[in-house]
């Protein structure tokens, strides 16, 4: 009941995340970024930022994305999981295990990883990808446009609840909490009736439009 995007922006270094889900809050637990390192999410049924910053801290000492997923699977639910990895120099990784929940997939090409379970079509992750490579400007704005294709495509099987985004950027002041590392925009949306709406209306504030 849940996609995700991770990202990285070539011309700038940026790195994001961002997350829709038919549960509530998802953006407390979509994952990690650190800029210059990478980012990492895991879709699972209760995942915590616990579990990806295992996966981070993998690639902060040099594991490189497949050693992430390897970290990963060590997990004791990692069968029932979905991780997405994405590093500073846009090598990226996913992984999708033998008894996630039903409807679930994942996509990637350079640059860019995404995934899903229990969703609505067959189209959902690819539409997350298609609509990233096709917009330009920066990184927040291509993954809203993810998301926004992605509930197009026909979303999650039940309605939607939350959405987050989150992007990280070398040229930003580097801020400890959460392992943000250097946070540029950070937007959740926890419980409402259509939260990509509303998530882009509060990036649209956040970014003075």
């Amino acid at each position: 009941m849940t996609f995700s995007i991770v990202a990285r922006d070539r011309d700038n270094g940026d790195l994001g995340i961002a997350v829709a889900s038919a549960a509530p809050a998802a953006g407390a637990h979509m994952g990690v970024a650190h800029a210059g390192v990478g980012a990492v999410a895991v879709l699972a049924e209760a995942p915590t930022a616990d579990d990806a910053a295992v996966g981070l801290a993998a690639l902060e000492r040099g594991w490189g994305v497949d050693g992430v997923l390897g970290a990963l699977r060590g997990h004791p639910d990692a069968a029932t999981r979905q991780t997405l990895v994405v590093d500073a120099d846009g090598r990226v990784a996913a992984d999708t295990g033998l008894a996630c929940a039903p409807a679930a997939d994942h996509g990637m090409r350079t640059d860019v990883a995404a995934a899903g379970h229990a969703l609505a079509t067959a189209g959902v992750v690819a539409a997350l990808v298609a609509r990233w490579g096709a917009t330009q400007g920066r990184l927040s704005t291509r993954l809203l446009a993810a998301l926004e294709a992605a509930a197009a495509a026909g979303g999650t099987a039940a309605p939607t609840r939350s959405a987050a985004l989150r992007v990280v950027s070398p040229a930003a002041p580097a801020r400890a909490a959460g392992g943000a590392g250097g946070a540029g925009v950070d937007v959740r949306v926890d419980d409402h009736a259509e939260p990509i709406v509303e998530l882009a209306r509060l990036l649209k504030a956040r970014h003075g439009g």
